[in-house]
């Protein structure tokens, strides 16, 4: 799914919406990493991610 189209992608997490995920990651890539990364890495980088879309 690392180069799907803006329609795929907002199906897709319109489903997982509706079954209620926490956390969607729509690149399997980026999920992995943030299953294998311990908590101390993965707040830091989620937390610039969170700052970048506000920002933008």
């Amino acid at each position: 799914m690392t180069l799907s189209g803006p329609d795929k992608v907002a199906e897709y997490c319109i489903n997982q919406l509706f079954k209620k995920n926490s956390v969607i990651m729509v690149n399997p890539v980026s999920w992995l990493v943030m299953k294998i990364l311990p908590i101390w890495i993965k707040l830091p980088l989620m937390t610039n991610a969170i700052k970048r879309e506000i920002e933008a």
